[in-house]
């Protein structure tokens, strides 16, 4: 079983606690307390650096992610707006407008959006 991100903070954060602790009894035992405690205390900061980065690149992602859902609906909006006016200028009945009529028939339509993009109304205006 994996562990979480919090899991494994609280791990480093107490096992560098209690080497602390012992400092005595590890430094009699061999250890390079002071080298180890540097490179827990390095390690523990450079995986909080990385962890507060991958947080903000996945909010900008999720925004990133809006933006491009909300330009695609505005392309899809403006492109049948356009189609329509299209349609309308050749003449709805008319030969020339079938293959306008065509290419409305062969899109599958999103759901309808609340209010059309201001770019589109303002350019069917």
């Amino acid at each position: 079983m994996a562990l979480s991100e919090t899991q494994i903070f609280g791990f480093a954060e107490n096992v560098l606690k209690l080497i602390e602790k012992e400092r005595t009894v590890l430094k009699k035992g061999g250890m390079d307390v002071d080298a180890v405690i540097e490179a827990l205390k390095s390690l523990m900061e450079a995986a909080k650096v990385a962890n507060a980065n991958q947080h903000d690149m996945f909010r900008q992602s999720r925004a990133s992610t809006e933006v491009s859902v909300r330009m695609t609906r505005q392309l899809y909006v403006g492109t049948s707006g356009f189609l329509d006016m299209s349609i309308a200028a050749a003449g709805k009945d008319t030969d020339e407008s079938e293959e306008f009529r065509t290419l409305r028939s062969r899109v599958s339509r999103p759901p309808p959006a609340e209010e059309p993009p201001e770019e589109v109304a303002k350019v069917q205006s």
